[in-house]
């Protein structure tokens, strides 16, 4: 054989390959395209049922709250759990306990953490403010300069008359010295910014 007919029968094979190949790169492709059709038809009746359902839901729950109220436990448990029942049945199961458990952690009492940070906010909104007692200056109305020490001494003579829970720094202190360097701690903490975790 000469070298023009081996390039010839090189092309010929060469061109049947890539025949079969388009062949099963376009079946694969309406293969594809007939099954995502299929998904989105099942996608769109089952959000269509479930749209249905939500609705049914809300109208019992609308109709739970124009009749029954929520004046009871029983009557506000029952709402509640209408709700969550249409939101589990439109967002899914986990988008509804996500929300659940959001919604319940708003109307939880503060953490001791928690209650820790709102005092020590408390106390560099006194300190901003130039305040040292919780009444307004009287008189022409101006405010002072911020100080750590008057501050200081204002808050511990403070905690002197407050309860032990209701008292300001750390674990309530009544000497002002420790007091002031409580307010001076939460003052290099905020200029130097929030924690990065690494």
């Amino acid at each position: 054989m000469t070298d023009d007919k081996l390039e010839q029968a090189r092309r010929r094979r060469e061109a049947l390959v890539e025949g079969a190949r388009r062949y099963a790169d376009r079946n694969w492709l309406l293969t594809k395209v007939r099954r995502q059709r299929e998904d989105n038809a099942r996608h769109y009746w089952a959000r269509k049922a479930a749209a249905r359902e939500c609705d049914l839901l809300l109208r019992r729950l609308q109709a739970a709250l124009s009749i029954d109220g929520v004046d009871t436990i029983g009557r506000a448990k029952h709402a509640g759990k209408l709700l969550l029942k249409a939101i589990s049945a439109w967002h899914g199961r986990d988008a509804a306990c996500r929300i659940h458990t959001e919604v319940g952690t708003e109307f939880a009492a503060p953490s001791a953490s928690q209650r820790r940070q709102f005092k020590n906010m408390a106390i560099l909104e006194r300190y901003d403010s130039g305040y040292d007692s919780e009444e307004l200056p009287t008189g022409n109305g101006l405010r002072r300069e911020p100080n750590v020490q008057r501050l200081a001494l204002a808050l511990a003579t403070e905690n002197k008359t407050l309860p032990k829970a209701a008292r300001w720094g750390p674990r309530g202190t009544t000497n002002p010295m420790t007091m002031g360097t409580h307010i001076r701690r939460l003052i290099k903490a905020r200029k130097a910014g929030p924690k990065r975790k690494e």
